[in-house]
C-alpha cells in the first residue's frame, strides 16, 4: 500500500507572553464588574482584606510587588514590598489596587479579548 500522508496539527508559538498573577491587586474574572478591553482589565473587589492597596509588576527578568493590608498580627495593618531578579521568562504585566478598584495591563494576546461586566463578548 502507498504511504499515507497525515495532516500535522498547526503549531503554536511557544513564546507567548504570560500575564497571569495571583496577587491581590490583579483583577479576577470572579470579581464584581470584571471587564477587559484587549490589554486593559478592570474589576471591583473587596475594599479591605489582605490588600487594601498594592501593586504587582512583572517584566521578563524582574518582578516586584507591594501591598498594604490587614495581614498583620492580630489583623493590624501590614506593609510589604518585594523585588527580585530572575532568569528571563515570557511574563509581562502590571496590576494595581486601591480600596475596591483593581486594574491591570496584560498581554493583548490573552483571551478573551473583550469582556463587559463579566459577560464575554469576544
Amino acid at each position: 500500500a502507498p504511504k499515507q500522508h497525515v495532516m500535522m496539527p498547526e503549531e503554536q508559538h511557544a513564546a507567548m507572553l504570560n500575564s497571569d498573577s495571583s496577587h491581590e491587586s490583579a483583577p479576577k474574572s470572579s470579581d464584581i464588574l470584571y471587564s477587559k478591553l484587549l490589554c486593559w482589565d478592570f474589576s471591583i473587589g473587596d475594599p479591605l482584606g489582605k490588600a487594601i492597596g498594592g501593586e504587582h509588576q512583572m517584566l521578563f527578568c524582574c518582578e516586584a510587588s507591594s501591598e498594604v493590608g490587614l495581614g498583620g498580627k492580630g489583623g493590624c495593618l501590614k506593609c510589604v514590598h518585594t523585588c527580585e531578579l530572575m532568569m528571563p521568562e515570557a511574563r509581562c504585566g502590571c496590576f494595581y489596587k486601591m480600596f475596591c478598584i483593581k486594574c491591570g495591563l496584560v498581554s493583548p494576546l490573552d483571551k478573551p479579548f473583550l469582556v463587559l461586566c463579566q459577560k464575554t463578548i469576544a
